[in-house]
């Protein structure tokens, strides 16, 4: 379980640690998990299509490559970089994980319907909404959808890590001097 934002969730006063929990193995294969592979980053929306009787539906179908493309994208990145710091990857790591809770969202949502306006932050309301269409996929589901709007806000800006991107790494001029001190009356008029 992760920490939710805000005194909605009833999660301010509690400490990081409070939201650790033990996994415990779910190795189906004999094969050690290095052989294996990573898992796919869109299994969630899979799943979720199955439940819902929406796998064959090829927008769906596309949607979920596109999110197992964008996910297995990100995680390369994050690998190639610890490898090889390059200037710039955690700015454009922000923008392509902005990028892909919002199509992970709306992917969700395209996958749930109607089923997708449901949601608690209650948790025994939560449970209950777990044995509606969707299980606890769904749950997950309408609980990222609300939080995706976060992500490309806090921590800088999609627009602001452009420009960082622009200013640093691309070597584009920067932006006009700081008019922040210029008296509103006084700023230069375009047009």
């Amino acid at each position: 379980r992760m920490a939710r934002p805000g005194t909605v969730a009833g999660d301010l006063d509690k400490r990081a640690g409070d939201f650790v929990v033990e996994r415990k193995s779910k190795t189906t294969s004999s094969a050690p998990k290095a052989d294996r592979g990573p898992s796919s980053p869109a299994k969630s929306h899979i799943e979720l299509a199955r439940e819902m009787g929406k796998i064959d539906d090829p927008v769906i179908r596309q949607g979920i490559v596109h999110a197992h493309i964008l996910g297995t994208l990100a995680r390369l990145n994050t690998e190639r970089s610890k490898a090889n710091p390059i200037p710039g990857i955690a700015n454009l790591g922000k923008i392509l994980m902005g990028h892909v809770v919002r199509h992970n969202r709306d992917l969700g949502m395209a996958i749930l319907g109607a089923r997708g306006t449901l949601h608690s932050y209650d948790d025994s309301a939560r449970a209950e909404m777990a044995k509606l269409p969707g299980g606890s996929g769904a749950v997950a589901a309408t609980a990222q959808a609300l939080g995706a709007q976060a992500l490309p806000i806090y921590g800088g800006t999609d627009q602001v890590q452009k420009n960082i991107v622009g200013e640093r790494i691309l070597g584009l001029p920067k932006e006009p001097g700081d008019l922040s001190t210029v008296p509103f009356n006084q700023l230069p008029k375009n047009g």
